[in-house]
C-alpha cells in the first residue's frame, strides 16, 4: 500500500515543478534544501530561452557565489549534454528534464541553446544578490547617494572598522560621562557581567541593522522610547518610585495591620512575613521604595509569580478574613512588580538604542569618510535605489527602472 502513496507523492512534486518552470507567469517557491528548487530554476531558464527569451535578459540572483556556481555548472551541462543527443534521446531527455514534451521541429533549436549561451558574454546573468547590487550602485552612483569610487570591504576590514567606530563612542563617553551617551552605558554596565560588554556591542553590531530600521521607522531614539513605554503600558515620566508608590493604588494598611496581627501569632514562617509586612509598614515611602524587594519576596516567589500560601491553616483560623486581605495585597504587589519589569525593559531598550544608533553613526561616519560600503550597505542602498517613494527622487528613480527594464527582462531569485 505505501509504494502508490510515494508514486502520488512524487507525481504531485513533479506537476508543481513543472508548473513553476513555466515561462508564462510569475511563482514563488517554498522548499527545504536537497528538494529542487535549483533543478526548477534551471527548467526555467530553459523554457525562458524556448519561448524566446534573449540570454542577456534573464537575472538570475544567489544568496552565496557556491549557489551561484553551481546553477551556472548544473545549467552548462545540462545543456551540452543536450547538444549530443539523438532526437530519440533528446526528446526523452527534455521531457524527463522539464516534464512537458519538446516538438520534433524545436530539436535544432535545443542544440543551439548550449552555444547561445556559451557564445552570450552578458547572460545568462547567474549572479550573487550582493554582486548584483554591487554593479546596479556602480552603474547609478549618483542616484543611489553613494561615491562613485566607492569599495565593499570583506569581513575583516568591516570589523575592524566597526571596533574603530566602538572606540571612538568610548572616546566620546568619557569626555562627557554625563550625557545621553554616558548615562546609556552606566545602565547598560550595571546589568552586566564583568566579561558582558564586549558580548553585547558584537550583539549591538550584529543587530545594527534592525535596530536602524525600528529607530528609523520610529523617527529617532526618544520617539522610539516613547513608543516601546507606550505599548508597555506606562507613562513618559513613569520610574520605579512612580510605580512602587502610586497613590492611585495604595495598599490596604488597615486590612495589613490586622494581618500582621494575626501572622505574627503563627508559625515561624508566619512570623517571617509578619516581620516584612511590620518594616514595610513602619517605612516612609524612601524606606518602602528601598524595601519593596524584600516586601515582594513575602508575597511572590523569586521566579515573579505568586506565592500559593500567604498565611498557614492554622494562623488563619484565628483571623479567617486574613486570608483574603493578603491574597488582595498580592494582587496589588504582582502589578507593581509587573509594572517594574515593564520599567525595566523600557530602561534597558532605551539604553542600549542610545548606544546603538551612536555606533551606527561612528561607523557610517568612518564608511563615508572612506568611500568603503558593507555588505548590508549594498542590499539596503540597492532597495532604496530601486523603491524610494521620496518626492525629490522619483526622477532618479523612474530613470533607473527605465535603464533596467531596458536589459533585464525575467529575474529567478534562491
Amino acid at each position: 500500500m505505501s509504494a502508490p502513496r510515494i508514486s502520488e507523492t512524487r507525481r504531485q512534486a513533479n506537476a508543481r515543478q513543472t508548473a513553476a518552470s513555466r515561462p508564462d507567469a510569475s511563482f514563488w517557491v517554498s522548499a527545504n534544501a536537497g528538494t529542487g528548487k535549483t533543478h526548477v530554476l534551471t527548467n526555467r531558464i530553459v523554457r525562458l530561452l524556448m519561448a524566446g527569451a534573449r540570454p542577456g535578459e534573464i537575472l538570475c540572483l544567489t544568496y552565496t557565489k557556491a549557489a551561484a556556481t553551481e546553477m551556472a555548472n548544473r545549467l552548462a551541462q545540462l545543456l551540452g549534454r543536450w547538444a549530443v543527443l539523438a532526437d530519440d534521446g533528446l526528446l526523452a531527455a527534455y521531457r524527463a528534464q522539464t516534464g512537458v514534451p519538446l516538438a520534433r521541429d524545436d530539436l535544432a533549436r535545443v542544440r543551439r541553446l548550449f552555444a547561445q549561451v556559451a557564445d552570450t558574454t552578458d547572460g545568462p546573468n547567474i549572479r550573487t544578490i550582493h554582486s548584483f547590487c554591487e554593479s546596479l550602485l556602480g552603474r547609478f552612483p549618483l542616484e543611489a547617494g553613494v561615491a562613485p569610487h566607492f569599495t565593499v570591504m570583506d569581513e575583516r576590514t568591516a570589523a575592524e572598522l566597526r571596533r574603530e567606530a566602538r572606540d571612538r563612542i568610548l572616546t566620546r563617553i568619557a569626555h562627557a560621562p554625563d550625557g545621553p551617551l554616558g548615562r546609556a552605558l552606566e545602565h547598560v554596565a550595571g546589568q552586566l557581567a564583568e566579561d558582558g560588554f564586549d558580548t553585547l556591542m558584537a550583539d549591538l553590531d550584529r543587530s545594527r541593522a534592525d535596530l536602524a530600521r525600528a529607530i528609523a521607522g520610529r523617527g529617532g531614539v526618544d520617539r522610539l522610547a516613547e513608543a516601546v513605554r507606550r505599548r508597555l503600558g506606562l507613562a513618559p515620566d513613569d520610574d520605579r518610585r512612580s510605580v512602587v508608590l502610586d497613590p492611585a493604588a495604595p495598599a490596604d494598611e488597615v486590612a495589613l495591620r490586622r494581618a500582621q496581627a494575626v501572622l505574627a501569632k503563627g508559625g515561624k514562617t508566619d512570623q517571617a512575613r509578619a516581620v516584612a509586612l511590620g518594616d514595610w509598614l513602619a517605612a516612609d515611602g524612601d524606606g518602602r521604595l528601598a524595601r519593596f524587594e524584600d516586601y515582594r519576596a513575602a508575597f511572590l516567589t523569586a521566579e515573579g509569580g505568586p506565592r500559593k500560601t500567604l498565611i498557614t491553616q492554622g494562623a488563619a483560623k484565628a483571623d479567617p478574613a486574613a486570608v483574603d486581605m493578603l491574597a488582595a495585597e498580592q494582587t496589588r504587589v504582582l502589578a507593581i512588580a509587573e509594572r517594574l519589569r515593564a520599567l525595566a525593559l523600557a530602561d534597558n531598550t532605551q539604553s542600549l538604542t542610545t548606544l546603538a544608533d551612536a555606533l551606527a553613526a561612528a561607523y557610517a561616519e568612518l564608511k563615508t569618510a572612506r568611500a568603503l560600503l558593507d555588505y548590508d550597505d549594498l542590499i539596503f542602498k540597492a532597495r532604496d535605489l530601486l523603491a524610494s517613494d521620496s518626492p525629490t527622487r522619483r526622477g532618479a528613480v523612474a530613470w533607473v527602472h527605465y535603464k533596467l527594464d531596458g536589459g533585464i527582462g525575467h529575474v529567478l531569485v534562491d
